[in-house]
């Protein structure tokens, strides 16, 4: 069991993320216990995006959002494709 737990903390999880555009698409590293939003934060970086603006996940082959406080490798594959789009709070809220 120590050898399971050893091997997943030093395995990374490549993904390929690209922004709604389709102007920028990069590979990705990430440590599959890495949240989704850590690596939603990573991701705006590395493409220079607006740090005013909440970012979210789209997975592109099912078209779901991430959920942002799970792990990433709970809900990607190795080779995924996502796509980072601007958080959109739609509701009635006040």
């Amino acid at each position: 069991m120590q050898q399971q737990l050893q091997a997943r903390n030093t395995e990374r999880l490549e993904i390929f993320a690209g922004n709604v555009t389709g102007t920028q698409e990069f590979p990705m590293e990430f440590v599959p216990e890495l949240t989704v939003r850590s690596a939603t934060d990573s991701i705006a970086n590395r493409m220079a995006l607006p740090t005013d603006v909440t970012w979210t996940l789209r997975d592109d082959s099912s078209s779901a959002y991430l959920d942002e406080d799970a792990p990433i490798g709970d809900q990607l594959e190795r080779g995924a494709h996502v796509t980072i789009t601007p958080k959109a709070h739609l509701g009635g809220g006040k």
